[in-house]
This record gives structure tokens, sequence and C-alpha cells, in this order.
């Protein structure tokens, strides 16, 4: 197995990014809380109000997560946005082992849940028993893509997540093999990320039948990388020769998305600022977690 190369930034730890996750995180459980069993009807009739807001809003959490991700990639995969030198193989495969096992576990541990509750209550929420295909398919991260039912509500996240990681590091790959044969063309990886990205805005995000895909989730993912190359490039010539980058929504189409990402940087002052900001409507989806009846706006902010 080829050498894994080490990582292309410093290890020291993001509050602002630990301090998002941690409360996305809680606001997603509050979703799940509001929308499966027997706790949901019983809060239902104490607090309607507070359960509907968790329900309809708090999911919207998940755009955090796909944005940070995205991020936290870019920033160790190819923290200059020139992209990866090796293949990804290796990469992938880390990355794969780091999620299954947890995962795996959990799964186990859900299972076991539900069969205990199953002796004690009848609930529609309780998953039936789980066939041998059903365990193959969740350990290879495929339950979604071969239509099976998921072994617990958040499942559908981790094979997103490593879809998402795959995708990016095959495009900071074939970008940097790319760029060699075009005449060391530094920027072609992260063209090619910024160029999904704003194609899944586009195209695969306003169609729900890809939401078991990776690409239906880029536009989020490719935002946050985005968001690491132009807050934290020592040359930002490039991000300020175009202020701003817009895909206004066309009136034929009824919901196109409308994307604008802003780059500013005082000279007199060392500190950076990159806001990104996207506004889009999306296609109604199955996945609990993502914005369907109004617009969702997801801001991010980093300071250097």
């Amino acid at each position: 197995m080829p050498r894994i190369p080490a990582k292309s930034h410093p290890s020291a730890r993001m509050p602002l990014v630990d301090a998002l996750k941690a409360i996305a995180s809680q606001l997603i459980v509050l979703h799940h809380l509001a929308a499966y069993g027997p706790l949901s009807a019983a809060l239902q009739q104490a607090a309607p109000g507070l359960v509907g807001w968790f329900y309809d809003y708090a999911r919207i959490a998940v755009q955090v997560f796909l944005v940070i991700g995205g991020f936290l990639a870019a920033r160790g995969l190819s923290a200059h946005g020139d992209g990866l030198a090796a293949p990804p193989w290796a990469l992938i495969w880390k990355r794969y082992t780091r999620l299954v096992v947890p995962f795996m576990a959990a799964m186990a541990l859900a299972v076991i849940c539900a069969a205990l509750a199953d002796q004690w209550m009848d609930d529609p929420s309780i998953p039936a028993r789980a066939t041998l295909a059903q365990w193959f398919a969740h350990v290879f991260l495929l339950h979604g893509v071969l239509d099976f039912d998921a072994l617990s509500a958040g499942a559908w996240y981790v094979a997103i997540d490593f879809q998402l990681f795959a995708l990016m590091a095959l495009l900071l790959w074939l970008g940097h093999a790319g760029g060699q044969l075009l005449g060391a063309f530094r920027y072609l990886a992260m063209l090619l990320v910024c160029t999904l990205a704003v194609v899944s805005l586009l195209w695969f995000n306003r169609d729900a039948a890809w939401d078991n895909w990776g690409l239906y989730f880029f536009g989020s993912y490719g935002l946050g990388a985005a968001t690491w190359w132009a807050s934290e490039r020592r040359r930002l010539a490039t991000w300020l020769a175009v202020r701003q980058a817009r895909a206004t929504r066309s009136r034929s189409s009824g919901g196109m998305p409308s994307i604008e990402l802003i780059t500013s940087q005082r000279p007199s002052v060392r500190r950076r600022r990159f806001l990104a900001s996207v506004t889009w409507r999306s296609t109604p989806s199955r996945r609990a977690g993502l914005p369907w009846a109004a617009t969702s706006r997801v801001r991010v902010s980093c300071r250097v």
C-alpha cells in the first residue's frame, strides 16, 4: 500500500468550527426527537410550537456539517489548492476505515436497542429485523444507493460523507495531474472542485432522485472548500480579481440557485476575512436535515 502523505496544514484546533459542530449536532438530535418515536407524540402534545420548529428548521443544521466537511477536507488534502500529487486510493481507504468501524459499532448497538424496544412496545418507528444483505450494504456504505432501509435515522449521512470525501480527493488528484500536463497550472484542482459545486447546485441538488449520491450535496461541500482556499491562500490576487461570482435565479426555471462569494482584504491589516453565502431553493428531498419548503441560507465567516 502506498504511503499516505502527511497533512499539508498545522494540526491546530479551530474553536469556532468545533463550536459550530457542537451546536449543529444538538439541533439534529432535537430534530430526531421531534420526528421519531413515542417521545415525539408526547412532546407534540406538551409543546406543539417548539416541536414543530425543531422538526421544520433544526434539520437545516446538516448544512453546517456539509460546509465544514468541505472546509476541513480542503485544509487536510490540499491547503494551498494545488491538488494531490499522489493517487488518492490510500487516503480514501483510510477515510473508509475511519468511518465504517465506529459506524458499524453504532449500527449494532442501534439494532440491539431496537430489538429490546420491540419487546416492550409496538411503534412504527422501530425497524424490522435486519437482513444479512442489509448488513453488508451498510458495511460498504451502499445502503442508500442500493435502496435498503437504513438501520438508523442518521446512517445516510455517513455514506454521503464518504462519497463527498472520495469525490474531493479524486478531483484534487485529477486537477494536479491535469495541471502538470497544462504546464504547471496550479489552479486546475480548485477549478474542478468549484465547477462541480456549481453544477451540483444548478443541476443535481434540484433533483431529489440524486439524494442518495454525494453529487446532490457537493454544492455545500465545495463551498466549504472554497472558503478555506479563499481565506488561507497567501496570494489572494486571483480571488480579489473576481470580486463577486453570482449565478442568479432564472425567472423561467422557478428555483435556480443564487450564489455569492465575497472576498475582502485591508492592505494595512494582516487579518483577512472571507465571507461566503449561498442562497438557494432546493427540490424536496427524502432526506431529513435539508431545507425543503423555505429558502435556506448558509453563511460561513472565517478570520485569520
